[in-house]
């Protein structure tokens, strides 16, 4: 006698069982990412590992005593060891900190350049605050290669 299978064994044999449950049991990794807050913090982590230097907790230590250094003697010292260790930033503020080094042209003109690269993802106060920026750079930097190069870019501002 042929014998009707019910839904149950129909799903059984296709081994889909019922919708949202499954023969497999979740690792403790996606278990814990169905927590937002470790998920967030998971997430932070492994952008940290592709940061390199950046991604360490004494990157951050060393960018804050850069900017309390800001208009300090010592300012241009640091921002060279900082260039050193970590290389050239990316966040806007943090260029535009750089543009005020007056005995390191290579770092000011590298700080143009990357900042050149964020301009048009900025809006029109940043753009203008660079703009005032750049014009007292023009007038006041001792080197002229700087003053050069800004007034070439402030007509790409």
């Amino acid at each position: 006698m042929n014998e009707k299978k019910s839904w149950r064994e129909i799903d059984k044999s296709r081994d889909r069982g019922f919708p949202g449950k499954s023969g497999r049991q979740k690792s403790a990794l996606e278990v814990a990412l169905e927590d937002p807050l470790k998920r967030k913090f998971y997430l932070q982590e492994a952008e940290k590992l592709f940061m390199g230097k950046k991604g360490d907790s004494k990157h951050d230590k060393d960018l804050k005593s850069l900017h309390e250094a800001y208009g300090a003697p010592d300012f241009d010292k640091k921002v060279k060891k900082y260039v050193e260790k970590y290389g050239m930033p990316e966040e806007w503020g943090d260029l535009m900190l750089l543009l005020d080094v007056k005995d390191a042209t290579e770092i000011v003109i590298n700080s143009l350049n990357a900042i050149k690269e964020l301009l048009p993802k900025k809006g029109v106060m940043e753009k203008k605050g660079l703009k005032g920026k750049l014009k007292v750079i023009e007038m006041t930097h001792p080197e002229s290669q700087v003053r050069d190069t800004v007034k070439e870019f402030l007509y790409y501002v």
